[in-house]
């Protein structure tokens, strides 16, 4: 636990909430020079579902923002956060704020190829582990083994599927053949 102005302990979503409530605009100038802006806003702690439009305003992401909108596919332009637990959503928004506004990940890279599986991982937290009061908690190589044994089940059951349709002549994703 890192500690507040009064020496007080700060717990994990204090920190959460407070990181998420804020941002540094990055300005690059003509000669290189940077400068930053602290921004107050809640949009990133309040919302659940971020839209691409969120970051189409801060400086840093303009040209990126304008640049997924060009190459993206329909459907790519939001993060959803859809955790049964509200301390599991502000994590993963927590990870996903980091990762962008450090410089980790692009635009590209969290909207297109981290909203699937960040769409795959909730679901399965919200199936298999409902009560789960936060990712700290949970027993990583448990749940790795569990996750990756569910992905391999449903591949099977789809290439199952595949086939039926093929040999009745129908399409997969033809409501008769849902199981």
């Amino acid at each position: 636990m890192t500690q507040n102005n009064q020496n007080h302990p700060i717990s994990v979503y204090e920190r959460i909430n407070n990181d998420l409530s804020h941002f540094l605009e990055k300005t690059i100038h003509s000669n290189k020079s940077v400068t930053t802006n602290q921004i107050y806003t809640d949009v990133f702690l309040e919302n659940d579902i971020w839209t691409i439009d969120m970051f189409q305003d801060i400086n840093q992401f303009v040209a990126s923002v304008e640049k997924h909108r060009i190459s993206s596919e329909a459907g790519r332009n939001k993060l959803k956060f859809k955790s049964v637990n509200s301390n599991i959503n502000s994590e993963l928004k927590y990870v996903f704020y980091r990762r962008l506004f450090d410089d980790l990940w692009t635009i590209y890279g969290a909207f297109h190829t981290y909203s699937g599986p960040l769409y795959s991982v909730t679901v399965f937290l919200n199936e298999k582990y409902p009560n789960l009061n936060s990712l700290l908690d949970l027993d990583i190589d448990a749940a790795e083994k569990r996750y990756f044994f569910g992905l391999m089940l449903r591949e099977s059951l789809l290439t199952i599927k595949r086939r039926i349709a093929k040999i009745v002549n129908i399409k997969p994703y033809d409501r008769q053949l849902h199981f």
